[in-house]
């Protein structure tokens, strides 16, 4: 795996060690933050100048929703103030800190409202907030925001061109899950406890492909992925994505994309072309 996948392997949960003891409040500090909350309305009250309202932040998340990126571009630009507060004293972290809340309203309503499955927008969110945090000035924040907002958008359409059924989502979230094993249609489908005939039918009505390939192409653009961003061997890409051998990983991937592992790196991969 890359650095960044090797720092995110580390930091996958809170620990119960670091969790513990961060619920109890220490004597003073709900007085200490009613003297925050007050300085700070003094200030918004003596300069008179509001935060945007909840129409202007869901007025974002409609248009990822609907996919109106001309309306969103229109909305984050110039043409409109943030008025989002002072989240911080350092005007940087201040506006990572907004973009962070922006992100995060607009993952939490599509999910509230069940408009994909819950995975795939956490980990738009967590990609979102690494790279804000990796961060060296405000219009970097910028940009990784409106990126994030604009596949969050792509990711929304995708889902309304299908007709999701609650198995064919929970069959899903059960492939990412166990991504990295051996995964039968058989295992889904007592994991779901349901018949795999039926599984199967209700999964191919609702993607126009059957559940084993699904499986396949799943592994297959992840195997893509990480040809094209990381140096790791073919071999281990093979092995980490559960197929029983290079050779079959080979022979799935061609019969995908038409190239042999190698070629596709060779010809995609930014790392490898400069060992070339």
């Amino acid at each position: 795996m890359n650095e960044t996948a090797n720092r995110t392997s580390d930091v996958l949960e809170f620990s119960g060690s670091a969790l513990q003891g961060s619920m109890h409040i220490p004597e003073g500090y709900l007085e200490e933050f009613d003297r925050r909350f007050s300085d700070i309305l003094y200030i918004r009250q003596e300069a008179g100048v509001l935060h945007n309202s909840f129409e202007w932040g869901y007025t974002i998340y409609e248009h990822v929703k609907n996919h109106n990126i001309e309306g969103l571009t229109q909305l984050l630009s110039g043409q409109f103030s943030w008025r989002c507060g002072t989240l911080a004293m350092d005007e940087l972290r201040s506006t990572k800190n907004a973009c962070l809340c922006l992100v995060s309203y607009v993952v939490q309503n599509a999910i509230h409202e069940r408009l994909t499955d819950n995975e795939t927008f956490y980990n738009v969110s967590d990609a979102c907030i690494q790279l804000i945090e990796e961060s060296a000035t405000r219009q970097e924040v910028l940009r990784c925001t409106y990126a994030s907002l604009i596949k969050l958008a792509d990711l929304l359409q995708q889902a309304r061109q299908t007709s999701y059924h609650y198995l064919v989502r929970r069959a899903k979230e059960y492939i990412f899950k166990h991504f990295h094993e051996r995964i039968t249609v058989e295992d889904i489908a007592s994991a779901l406890s349901v018949s795999t005939a039926y599984l199967s039918r209700v999964f191919r009505d609702a993607e126009q492909i059957s559940l084993k390939q699904y499986i396949q192409k799943e592994r297959i653009e992840r195997a893509k992925n990480l040809l094209r961003c990381s140096n790791d061997p073919i071999q281990s890409i093979s092995h980490c994505l559960g197929f029983v051998s290079q050779s079959h990983f080979t022979e799935c991937f061609r019969k995908i994309t038409g190239l042999t592992p190698l070629k596709y790196r060779n010809q995609f991969s930014e790392i490898y072309k400069t060992k070339l």
